[in-house]
């Protein structure tokens, strides 16, 4: 038991020092190193940085090897957060995030202080947090930069393509007034040559046949110029025109769920699905990861027993999925696009060559394998498979996710002109924003429920 020590010298009694207090001085001393290195504020980032990325259920002790992609690509992202370093560098940040952790983390990057350079396909996200675009040239390989966000830089870069589309016609006009008035000296050169023996008229001949040349050397300089304009890059659109067979696009239900469970690995994870799709429907799912969104497709495709309830499919329905998976790692198939998409109905390689001309697979583009193929070109030839199988449902998960803006793009306008039914599960908001759905679900609480959709915020009602 410690208690107080004295001791006798000469003059009186004194005490002695008390191990316990050095202890407790030692302990105040690193409780204000504590404070004032920040200690109390960084428990309370943690905290908040965890519950933001919806990390809050992991328990503290779980090793990092066991959580999932996600978890993993959020727990990185929220350690980079908490450091709070001078600048962060954040490689498409919104992947494997749901709606609630984007808003999150939207306004963390809007409020915060740190300089943030920011690779993202996200443009809802880059509207609301950047300051500055910076592109990189896909043909030049340069640098530019934009300022504002990236609507502003959107909206500039389409009025540079339309400034640089109306400078190139006048060129191409300016190089056909000049081929004409060439081809016109050199006719009437040839034929003063050939008509005639006089002297004098052959020297005028030379005469023009010399202006002709001299047009000629001028426009080919003109053409090997700096200032020459190359012909402005443009996107082909995909059409999936081909994709509804006749009678198919009318209301006719297609796929219903009643009363279904969803229970992947015997685990119970959304229960009493409800759900009736009919030809034509637009239907987006969101929520939280780990919700069942990709389960619930799963089950509707038929890769998963419901645990519970029944599954209607029409005799009619022919399906087209695209989950996930598929997309990020392309697959390991040797098979190329052509072979690949002869096998499914025994076309001949000319109507699959034609087929596949469509979604931009020409020349040799139809030797790649699948497994070398890009999640944009992976996209593309999906959507050729699915035409080729005459599907009439189409089931994309999370789509955008691996893809770059140009290809996002070149999905949204197809799905756009696309009158056939569609169920896409996607976080991207202004993915779902641009296509346009008639129903938006959300997975909350074990239940698929009906949700009203803000567009210009992206949450949920």
């Amino acid at each position: 038991m410690l208690g107080p020590r004295w001791s006798a010298r000469a003059g009186g009694v004194e005490r002695s020092p008390d191990p316990q207090d050095a202890i407790l001085d030692r302990y105040a001393q690193a409780v204000d190193r504590f404070e004032s290195a920040g200690g109390w504020g960084l428990e309370a980032r943690i905290e908040a940085v965890q519950q933001g990325l919806g990390l809050g259920s992991i328990p503290s002790d779980q090793r990092f090897g066991l959580l999932s992609g996600g978890q993993k690509t959020r727990v990185m992202l929220g350690s980079l957060l908490i450091a709070e370093p001078t600048l962060i560098l954040l490689d498409e940040p919104t992947n494997y995030l749901d709606l609630p952790a984007l808003d999150w983390l939207e306004s963390f990057v809007r409020s915060s202080s740190i300089s943030m350079l920011i690779v993202s396909h996200d443009r809802r996200f880059l509207d609301a947090t950047v300051t500055r675009i910076l592109e990189i040239d896909p043909r030049t390989h340069r640098l530019r930069s934009f300022a504002g966000s990236y609507s502003d830089y959107a909206e500039t870069r389409a009025r540079e393509r339309r400034q640089h589309q109306m400078a190139f016609q006048d060129q191409q006009d300016s190089i056909a007034r000049t081929e004409e008035v060439v081809r016109k000296l050199d006719q009437q050169a040839r034929s003063i040559e050939q008509g005639t023996i006089n002297f004098h008229q052959r020297k005028i001949a030379k005469g023009i046949a010399r202006r002709a040349t001299v047009q000629k050397n001028r426009l080919e300089r003109e053409m090997a110029s700096e200032e020459h304009l190359e012909r402005p890059e443009s996107v082909k659109p995909i059409f999936l025109e081909g994709l509804v067979s006749a009678g198919l696009s009318d209301r006719r239900t297609l796929l219903s769920a009643a009363e279904v469970a969803v229970a992947p690995d015997g685990v119970p994870i959304l229960g009493s699905v409800d759900l009736v799709v009919r030809g034509g429907d637009r239907i987006a799912i969101v929520g939280e990861n780990g919700s069942g969104k990709t389960s619930l497709l799963r089950t509707l495709v038929g890769e998963l027993e419901p645990a519970d309830g029944s599954i209607y499919r029409s005799s009619a329905l022919r399906i087209g999925y695209l989950n996930q998976e598929l997309l990020q790692s392309g697959g390991v198939v040797e098979t190329t696009v052509l072979d690949a998409i002869q096998n499914r109905d025994g076309r001949s390689a000319t109507d699959a060559r034609n087929l596949l001309a469509q979604f931009h697979f020409t020349g040799d583009a139809v030797f790649k394998r699948l497994r070398d193929l890009s999640a944009g070109e992976r996209i593309r030839f999906e959507l050729a498979r699915m035409t080729a199988e005459g599907a009439n449902l189409l089931m994309f998960d999370e789509p955008t996710s691996h893809l770059d803006l140009p290809a996002i793009e070149q999905l949204e306008t197809a799905l756009q002109t696309y009158d056939g039914a569609i169920i896409v599960v996607s976080h991207d908001r202004a993915f779902l924003d641009r296509v346009g759905f008639d129903r938006i679900y959300a997975t909350r609480d074990g239940r698929l429920s009906l949700r009203n959709w803000e567009p210009e915020s992206g949450s949920e009602e």
